[in-house]
C-alpha cells in the first residue's frame, strides 16, 4: 500500500491566500450588515484599524480574534478560509426542523438553484452569491440531519 492509500491528497496552501480570502469574508460581512470598521473590531476584539487590516489581508489574525469572528458570523466569516484546507465550519445547533418544513427549505434552494443555472448547465459565481441564503438555509438542514445520524451511530 502507497501513503496515499492512508492519507487525503491535500492541496497546496498559500498563508497569503488564507489572508486574502478571510479578508474578503470580513469585508463582505461588513458590507451586508451595515457595519463600521470600530463594528468589526468590537467583534474581534481589536481595534477598528486592525480589524480594517485584515479585511485588506495585512495582517495574521490571531486565534482568539478568529473565534470571536466565528461565533458572531459562522460559517460566513470561517468558511471560505476553512475550504481552503478541505473543511467548514459547522455549528452544534444545526437545524431541526419538522420533516415537511425541512423539505421545502431543501426544495427552495433546489429550485433557484435550478433557475439560476444556465442554458448549457452552468452556475456562475454570481448565481451562487444571489442565492447564498437559499444554500445555507439547506446547508443547515444538512448539518441537522447529519448530526442526527451520528447520534444514532449511523
Amino acid at each position: 500500500m502507497s501513503a496515499s492509500d492512508f492519507h487525503r491528497r491535500r492541496r497546496s496552501f498559500s498563508g497569503t491566500k488564507a489572508l486574502e480570502t478571510l479578508g474578503a469574508s470580513i469585508a463582505a460581512i461588513k458590507k451586508q450588515d451595515d457595519l463600521s470598521w470600530n463594528d468589526v473590531g468590537l467583534v474581534l476584539g481589536k481595534q477598528r484599524e486592525t480589524a480594517a487590516g485584515y479585511a485588506s489581508g495585512e495582517g495574521d489574525m490571531g486565534l482568539i480574534s478568529f473565534l470571536l469572528g466565528t461565533r458572531e458570523w459562522n460559517g460566513q466569516f470561517a468558511n471560505a478560509v476553512m475550504a481552503l484546507i478541505d473543511m467548514k465550519i459547522v455549528p452544534l445547533d444545526a437545524c431541526h426542523l419538522p420533516a415537511a418544513e425541512a423539505v421545502l427549505v431543501i426544495m427552495r434552494a433546489l429550485v433557484a438553484l435550478q433557475e439560476a443555472t444556465s442554458a448549457g448547465g452552468e452556475l456562475s459565481d454570481d448565481a451562487l452569491r444571489a442565492n447564498r441564503d437559499a444554500i445555507e438555509a439547506a446547508a443547515q438542514v444538512f448539518d441537522g440531519y447529519r448530526e442526527r445520524l451520528a447520534r444514532t451511530a449511523g
